[in-house]
């Protein structure tokens, strides 16, 4: 059974800091901006509950999508997965997954 998700608003303020909700998204305890490292927009965040905890999408910069693991206070415990190839099974799956249109094509998936 997969377990209905939580929709989370991915947040920033004046100061590009980058937020699940109010909460801050953090790496080794430092607040992220986006973009992140200069090379990748924050585009998403979602916690899926027992079916894979708390997730943040990056994508870089003209390519593919980075997906963080995240613990119960959104800080990044893990890289998961990810896509290098717009419109592929796996870059489809991580739209349909976080119900976002990460190419501008039009669709979620």
């Amino acid at each position: 059974m997969i377990e209905a998700h939580g929709a989370v608003t991915l947040n920033r303020d004046a100061a590009n800091r980058v937020y699940a909700g109010n909460t801050p998204i953090r790496l080794n305890s430092v607040q992220i901006v986006t973009p992140y490292d200069g090379r990748f927009d924050v585009v998403a965040a979602d916690d899926f509950g027992t079916a894979g905890g708390k997730q943040v999408v990056l994508r870089r910069i003209g390519g593919g999508l980075t997906v963080w693991q995240m613990d119960a206070g959104w800080n990044r415990i893990a890289t998961l997965t990810g896509s290098d190839v717009r419109d592929s099974t796996a870059w489809n799956a991580l739209e349909a997954k976080f119900g976002v249109d990460f190419d501008g094509d039009g669709t979620a998936g």
